[in-house]
């Protein structure tokens, strides 16, 4: 089972937002984050069922992402045999524009994973 939520809501970049944008914009904002956190509620508790059951999962988030630092994410990632490994997406093939037209240059975007298959994490990397 593969489980990634949409991170925009987690993002520091898009935190820098709630300085500029306003309070209604913040008070959106906030309520957009609750149901976020509810969505990676939703796929920990699918990925514990998942790993009582003696299965695989894997879940992934940009690895500066604060949603790794919510109280549920953080207990479930003390759950034993649950391990997380940090890969930058420019490993993968992605590319933002260069200085230069036509440029295009490696992305160092750091992603992180969690899962309890050591396998699968080792092959991310």
């Amino acid at each position: 089972m593969i489980g990634s939520t949409p991170c925009t809501l987690f993002s520091r970049l898009q935190q820098l937002n709630l300085h500029t944008r306003g309070p209604e914009w913040a008070a959106d904002f906030a309520k957009r984050r609750i149901k976020a956190a509810e969505r990676i509620s939703f796929c920990i508790r699918l990925f514990r069922l998942q790993r009582n059951r003696g299965d695989y999962f894997l879940f992934e988030h940009p690895g500066s992402a604060d949603s790794w630092g919510l109280p549920e994410v953080q207990e479930f990632l003390m759950t034993e045999g649950v391990m997380t490994s940090v890969v930058d997406q420019c490993a993968y093939g992605l590319l933002i524009k260069g200085s230069s037209e036509g440029e295009l240059l490696p992305a160092r975007k750091p992603t992180r994973f969690a899962s309890n298959s050591w396998f699968m994490l080792e092959e991310l990397k």
